[in-house]
């Protein structure tokens, strides 16, 4: 991981980083996993700077998260384990009830996606009710907070972006 880090942190070019992401065959992601049961998908602080941050995030069976944008960020992931479906939404308008599904597609291991507010909003799930899933993100900027979208009103409200662990040790 940490020479992955290294080469994200000498490039800002998109491709580069999309390439530098499908290398990566690394194990040692296996460091940052952490499951909280019960609860929604964890997410592991793996390095932050001022430029982006790497996250591993830890999807149990049957676990979603909301629809959400990408507030000013790109986002770049990679499938390590499992499968995760990625249904992507058009921006509601004003006067929409419910949101549009645009798109609904499966990343497998080894799949890398992106994502960015000028695509839309979408809504990453874990429909394997007998495997987790395991993902590595990379948000550039990186971001504290983002809006989060009910499905059948389009009604917005903000989250705050919380880790259940940050490089390799867990938050109380």
């Amino acid at each position: 991981m940490n020479n992955l880090i290294e080469k994200l942190r000498e490039t800002s070019d998109l491709k580069q980083v999309m390439s530098l992401m499908e290398e990566y065959q690394g194990k040692d992601w296996q460091d940052y996993c952490f499951f909280e049961p019960g609860l929604s998908y964890t997410r592991n602080l793996v390095f932050r700077n001022q430029d982006f941050n790497l996250m591993v995030i830890c999807w149990a069976q049957g676990q979603s998260s909301r629809i959400h944008d990408h507030p000013t960020s790109n986002c770049v992931m990679k499938i390590l384990a499992g499968q995760l479906t990625e249904v992507r939404f058009d921006w509601p308008s004003s006067d929409q009830s419910e949101m549009v599904v645009k798109e609904t597609k499966i990343l497998k291991t080894n799949d890398v996606g992106f994502m960015s507010d000028s695509i839309g909003l979408h809504r990453m799930e874990n429909h394997d009710h007998a495997m987790p899933a395991i993902s590595l993100h990379l948000y550039s900027p990186p971001y504290n907070e983002c809006t989060v979208f009910d499905q059948r009103t389009s009604q917005q409200s903000k989250s705050s972006v919380c880790f259940t662990s940050v490089e390799g040790k867990r938050v109380q």
